[in-house]
């Protein structure tokens, strides 16, 4: 069972409904509920404001949009540490390399840097 399916569950659990009485809140079969609730399936746009409304939490809540704002926290960490490393490598590239060789990696780790910030930029 998928985290939605599980929240539409309890849901439907909380008002002491079976899944048919609960689909017709919703104008949909027991077999369209089960669906939601074991296997995946996203109720549509309109379906998922109404069980919102009906258990007084956003869609947001509902769909648990709070994990993906966490993780889009964790990804900025990893991409700061990321700078960080590349910073620090570059440095002692500088420190302890020839000059092809420092030439040649100090290009590497600007293009790893842009690329790392161009797709950070990109989920913004």
């Amino acid at each position: 069972m998928n985290d939605l399916g599980q929240r539409i569950k309890s849901i439907r659990l909380s008002f002491g409904e079976n899944m048919r009485e609960f689909g017709e809140r919703f104008n949909a079969s027991d077999s369209l509920v089960s669906r939601w609730e074991k296997h995946g399936v996203i109720p549509t746009p309109e379906r998922l404001k109404a069980i919102a409304e009906l258990s007084n939490q956003s869609v947001d809540e509902l769909l648990d949009v709070t994990d993906y704002k966490q993780l889009y926290e964790q990804q900025k960490q990893q991409i700061n540490k990321l700078k960080k490393e590349i910073l620090n490598l570059n440095s002692y590239i500088v420190g302890h390399g020839n000059g092809d060789e420092m030439a040649v990696m100090s290009q590497v780790l600007l293009v790893l840097e842009n690329t790392i910030i161009d797709d950070w930029r990109d989920q913004e």
